[in-house]
């Protein structure tokens, strides 16, 4: 049962994709008609530069997030983009409607989930990062933190084995009985929900891999 897996790193893993693939689209929208682009920002008096710098940074920052490679960099720069398409072009039209800017204001915000909270499962940066390799920071000052995305650099969960990638995996209450101390490692909340695997102590089943 799903129970038995890491919800949230899966959620994550959805969120990006989706987010990466939708900024994948409107990106190529852009590039491939870029004089129409150029023409659309100099309506909305911004530079030239910029329309071919938003168009490549959707585009190319869209497939980062497809494959969980700096994503908390990227999520920053999205973030950045829809809160200058709210204000210069959406925001008189209110929040709903046609001509609203909830679309725009529900991406800022995924957006940013994934900068703080990481890109979730099947992500190549934390693989590929020579500090955090599996996901696991190997170092307090983390010189890839941007690139690798993960949420725990320096911190003393790195240490810790029942606080992989920053989430204890052990109640609170019954720390003890996993052999880590939750509030030790500095992690702050707990992914085991008590579930039958777990009623007699954590089994470790929703450690992150």
């Amino acid at each position: 049962m799903m129970k038995h897996y890491n919800c949230r790193a899966w959620g994550l893993l959805i969120l990006r994709v989706v987010i990466g693939v939708i900024f994948i689209a409107h990106g190529w929208q852009k590039i491939d008609n870029m004089a129409g682009t150029v023409g659309f920002f100099a309506s909305l008096g911004l530079p030239a530069f910029l329309a071919y710098v938003t168009a490549w940074v959707e585009f190319i920052g869209g497939i980062a997030f497809v494959l969980g490679v700096g994503t908390k960099l990227t999520g920053y720069l999205f973030a950045i983009i829809m809160a200058v398409a709210i204000f210069k072009l959406k925001l008189v039209g209110g929040l709903t409607g046609a001509k609203g800017y909830e679309f725009e204001l529900l991406l800022l915000a995924a957006s940013l989930c994934i900068s703080f909270a990481g890109p979730g499962i099947f992500a190549l940066g934390p693989k590929i990062c020579p500090c955090c390799r599996g996901g696991k920071c190997k170092s307090t000052g983390c010189a890839c933190h941007m690139f690798c995305g993960s949420t725990n650099c320096g911190g003393k969960n790195c240490a810790c084995n029942m606080c992989k990638g920053g989430d204890c995996t052990c109640m609170m209450t019954s720390a003890a009985s996993c052999g880590c101390d939750c509030k030790a490692c500095g992690s702050n909340m707990s992914t085991c929900d008590n579930c039958e695997m777990c009623k007699n102590g954590c089994t470790k089943h929703e450690i992150h891999q």
